[in-house]
């Protein structure tokens, strides 16, 4: 059950005892996270507005589309199975840069590839909204929560084989035998003054919700991957002191329960950075492995291969 580094661009990770029902014949799955989408027309005429934004938080935002198309062209040309994406879909959770994305999604269901995204703090109820003229900012229309199971309903959504009442969190099956468990712990409840909330707490509705999924799954003998966007354990020590917002908030009690429940690996994004990290607890473990943002540099997305119980990633 050790993880070994094999290159800096070349990661395995072997999750014996996963299931016993793992899928043999291997699956292909391509994991992005933070593509940060920011539709062209909210960048009316790059100033000082949209400089001091990015003075607070740099991205390629200005390319972000243009980065997020030839992605998609690139993975649709690796052929995978599954494209997973962990959160922050947009720059602001404006709505057109959602319907942007929404309509990129679409390149990979017409070439027969499955999506299941989750979102991030950016994308829901988001004061930062705006479009960018010159020295000026104008508010655009965001969206609420109720919002992303109609924008993405064809990516995971509306096919979720159960959803829970109190957060955006779901389960959906895009492959025989394979649960995918997203789990939202945005704060996006607390967007009330004119900054977004950045940090993150599975609510423990939530984790009653996610730990009865996993019960279920683990009765019917399915294969479970995690996704959420906040990372759930640190990657280096003293993370959550030195950096704050970047793990979950009850990182350790919410990784131990996910653990104790049966979860061995979960996909995560938020720190713009690639990274895999290991947790264990009461004899168990689990594989917290966080994939960097396309809007900085070096504009990475992962690669993963399942044979049977073996994770392969590049």
């Amino acid at each position: 059950d050790d993880f070994t580094s094999l290159t800096n661009t070349d990661e395995s990770l072997d999750t014996t005892s996963v299931s016993t029902r793992c899928i043999k014949s291997g699956i292909k799955i391509a994991i992005l996270s933070d593509i940060h989408v920011m539709d062209p027309s909210l960048l009316v005429k790059d100033g000082p507005a949209f400089q001091e934004y990015l003075t607070k938080d740099p991205k390629l935002l200005k390319f972000s589309a243009y980065m997020m198309q030839v992605t998609v062209s690139k993975i649709i040309a690796q052929k995978p199975d599954l494209v997973l994406i962990a959160g922050d879909l947009t720059k602001d959770g404006e709505r057109i840069s959602h319907e942007k994305v929404a309509g990129m999604l679409r390149q990979f269901t017409s070439h027969g590839i499955k999506v299941v995204v989750t979102i991030g703090n950016h994308d829901v109820n988001n004061p930062e909204a705006v479009r960018y003229n010159n020295d000026k900012t104008t508010p655009v229309p965001t969206v609420q929560a109720s919002n992303i199971p109609c924008i993405y309903a064809n990516y995971g959504f509306k096919n979720a084989i159960c959803k829970d009442p109190n957060s955006l969190s779901y389960v959906n099956e895009p492959i025989n035998g394979l649960w995918i468990i997203t789990i939202d712990a945005n704060k996006y409840y607390l967007n009330t003054g004119t900054i977004a909330t950045g940090s993150g707490v599975i609510k423990p509705e939530t984790m009653t919700w996610v730990k009865a999924q996993l019960a279920k799954a683990q009765s019917k003998g399915k294969v479970v991957i995690g996704m959420m966007h906040h990372g759930l354990i640190e990657h280096f020590q003293g993370q959550q002191m030195l950096d704050y917002g970047y793990v979950d908030d009850n990182s350790d009690s919410d990784a131990n329960e996910l653990i104790d429940a049966g979860l061995k690996i979960i996909f995560t994004g938020h720190y713009h950075a690639n990274d895999i990290t290991k947790r264990e607890y009461n004899g168990k473990f689990i594989f917290d492995v966080e994939t960097g943002s396309l809007v900085n540099y070096p504009c990475s997305y992962r690669m993963l291969t399942v044979v049977g119980n073996t994770y392969s990633f590049t």
